[in-house]
């Protein structure tokens, strides 16, 4: 059986080939993994792919290509091969292309240059599950329609059997003495009471026994029924007769002389004796054992059938809904990159813009040398320290999520590090025309921490509450010792924020709704959430409209007699 095939398609040897190890390492020796350098290449190998048997489970192909654009290999791949599954990576494409690709292509995936690690990975690992599992589904269907076809020749040839059994019975109706039956005749009194009177030759055929041994021994043919039929068939037909009302067909079971079960059916007429006060009956047997075992597996493939069925129904519904579910995500994953973007461009742009306008202003001025006040430098001084900010906040958020986020524990002295965070904040705090105060005792226990992540913790918090509010807000600080844990409160008398903001306020990317005061991405309180967890503590917030906001994280307390000398570890969140 052939591996499933993943081809992957950009006109970049570099990228080309950082896309053939990454598939290779994902995939393993599951997949085989193929590669092409432009659109016609791929046709002409998926052409030789196609001619030796092999199945293209997945097609990675980049936008802009010399020749085939992506959305049309990718069209061209999907006429000639439905079923594979199909993702564009670009940094390039247009809204047009994509749409393109996911009308005629049936677009997987769209992921954007560069892409991510993590998502790609994830990607065409769900991309080649996905195409297994419908490969199964079609074996299921496959064998599902063969076993209806079975079930149909088997219900056709029943009822061929049930034809002829009527066309045999209507004629047995007419000829006494068939030799494929059994012909009785006896008599039924108005009490009940019967009393055999002829069976033809067919009786030892049907039932085992000549006419002669069940004609003298008058309870042989009664001891040979089945009891349960005896009782609930045999006996309540002839009381019936006795009332004029004869069944026209019943079927039983029969003891047969050579001990083998069987099934009879017995077609009866009646006509009444005034003069002997009694109903004479005929009674036409057939053995129709072969027509119920038919009927039983006819019954036991049905049973089959219909598990089939909801077995293939269940997993419908479940695929279906794992297709509902990667389709909100993804909407998801749009509109968080569209966020996202938003709000970087925002931020890389104004201070970018700020000291660009300045230079053309400086530029402009007569002279080869030109005079720089220092607070122009200062101004772009600090433009360019906020990009930094924000691209190692980008860097260090990466970084803790794919590699884990690395501690350096050590004895920690709770009051001295908040001194020093609030002198460190003073101008801030002055700014703001706020007030900063710590009621952290300089009495409180040491503890093993990594003191600059937890000043990172604090120092987010507090210029969250500066930055979020309105000058002239209150901030305090407080810590209390639990019987395991630190608790530590930053609490504001600001604004205060809606309940479905805090939900979501330690998420990555996320902003509340007052965040029209700072513009940032919203990886403060992201950051804060990996580090209190790489502690093994846990971090939340209580807030409302107009009751200010309490930010609250715990941390695990261990004496620093408990910790090794320079100990550190890493932490995967």
């Amino acid at each position: 059986m052939h591996q499933p095939v993943v081809i992957c398609v950009d006109d970049e040897p570099i990228i080309l080939e950082s896309l053939r190890i990454l598939l290779k390492e994902v995939l393993g020796n599951h997949c085989l993994v193929k590669t092409a350098k432009s659109g016609q290449e791929a046709l002409e190998l998926m052409d030789e792919l196609q001619k030796t048997g092999d199945e293209i489970a997945l097609v990675l192909a980049d936008y802009m290509m010399p020749g085939l654009k992506g959305d049309e290999l990718l069209k061209q791949i999907h006429l000639r091969s439905p079923n594979t599954l199909t993702i564009m990576l670009s940094g390039q494409a247009d809204l047009s292309g994509v749409s393109n690709a996911i009308r005629d292509a049936k677009l997987y995936r769209y992921i954007a240059k560069p892409w991510q690690f993590q998502d790609l990975s994830l990607t065409v690992s769900e991309a080649v599950a996905s195409y297994q599992k419908d490969r199964q589904l079609e074996a299921q269907r496959i064998k599902l329609q063969s076993a209806n076809q079975e079930l149909e020749r088997l219900v056709h040839q029943l009822e061929q059997s049930r034809e002829a059994q009527q066309q045999s019975e209507a004629k047995l109706e007419d000829v006494v003495n068939s030799a494929i039956a059994s012909i009785t005749s006896f008599r039924v009194s108005t009490e009940g009471v019967w009393n055999y009177e002829y069976r033809s030759a067919g009786c030892e055929r049907v039932f085992g026994y000549k006419p002669q041994e069940l004609l003298e021994d008058k309870n042989l043919w009664r001891s040979r029924v089945h009891p349960e039929d005896l009782e609930r068939i045999i006996l309540p037909t002839y009381q019936k007769v006795s009332q004029g009302m004869t069944p026209p067909t019943i079927e039983y079971r029969f003891f047969r002389k050579d001990g083998f079960l069987c099934w009879i059916s017995s077609a009866l007429t009646s006509r009444r004796d005034n003069v002997a006060n009694c109903w004479i009956v005929t009674s036409v047997e057939t053995d129709i054992s072969d027509r119920k075992t038919a009927e039983a597996a006819l019954a036991d493939l049905y049973q089959q059938v219909q598990q089939l069925n909801a077995n293939l129904e269940q997993q419908v519904e479940e695929r279906t809904a794992q297709l509902q579910q990667k389709m909100q995500e993804l909407e998801n994953l749009s509109q968080l990159k569209d966020s996202f973007l938003h709000a970087v461009s925002h931020d890389l742009r104004t201070p970018l813009m700020g000291s660009l306008l300045v230079l053309k202003d400086l530029l402009s001025q007569p002279g080869n040398s030109v005079a720089i006040s220092r607070s122009v430098v200062t101004r772009m001084i600090e433009g360019s320290d906020r990009q930094l900010r924000l691209l190692n906040s980008l860097l260090d958020a990466h970084y803790n999520e794919i590699q884990g986020m690395e501690l350096h524990l050590e004895p920690v002295n709770l009051s001295a590090l908040i001194s020093e965070i609030i002198l460190d904040l003073t101008p801030f705090v002055k700014v703001g025309e706020a007030t900063l105060t710590s009621l952290v005792s300089s009495t409180f226990p040491t503890f093993s921490a990594d003191p600059s992540q937890l000043r990172r913790v604090f120092e987010n918090l507090i210029t969250n509450a500066l930055n979020h509010n309105l000058r002239g807000i209150a901030i305090t600080i407080q810590a209390t010792l639990e019987p395991t844990v630190i608790r530590c409160r930053v609490t504001d008398n600001g604004e205060g924020i809606e309940p479905e903001d805090c939900k979501f306020l330690f998420e990555r990317y996320t902003r509340s709704s007052r965040n029209h005061r700072s513009p940032g991405i919203g990886l403060g309180l992201y950051l804060c959430r990996q580090i209190i967890s790489a502690h093994g503590g846990e971090i939340g917030v209580i807030s409302a409209p107009g009751q200010g906001s309490t930010f609250w994280f715990t941390l695990p307390y261990t004496e620093p007699s408990d910790l090794a000398p320079d100990r550190s570890c890493m932490i995967n969140n």
